[in-house]
């Protein structure tokens, strides 16, 4: 019998770098709102460590190529329009809004 056991265990290292492909290709779950997504991923590419693959790079194309592409998390817009631009007036052209509005206008 044999002592060897056919599993390589995981160092700090390696799971810093394990760590480092799931944020490179946005599968890292400290913020994602799909925690399935980044479990699945994290064992994949643990089992692809252990089975011998053990480039970065090819371990981000694997999971690239097995899970598809990670859609960031971002808004649909990054800054709500202002008014006036809607309008097509310039910042410095905007007449302020009367605050009094118990006078009736002319």
């Amino acid at each position: 019998m044999s002592s060897t056991s056919p599993y390589h265990y995981l160092t700090s290292r390696d799971l810093n770098m394990l760590q480092g492909v799931l944020i490179a290709t946005g599968y890292w779950c400290a913020s994602r709102q799909k925690p399935r997504e980044c479990n699945v991923a994290t064992k994949l590419i643990i089992k692809l460590f252990q089975r011998g693959i053990v480039e970065p790079k090819a371990l981000s194309i694997a999971l690239v190529r097995y899970m598809g592409a990670s859609v960031p998390e971002t808004a649909p817009y990054a800054l709500p329009v202002h008014r006036f631009a809607i309008q097509g007036i310039r910042p410095g052209d905007a007449k302020p809004a009367a605050t009094d509005t118990s006078q009736p206008l002319p």
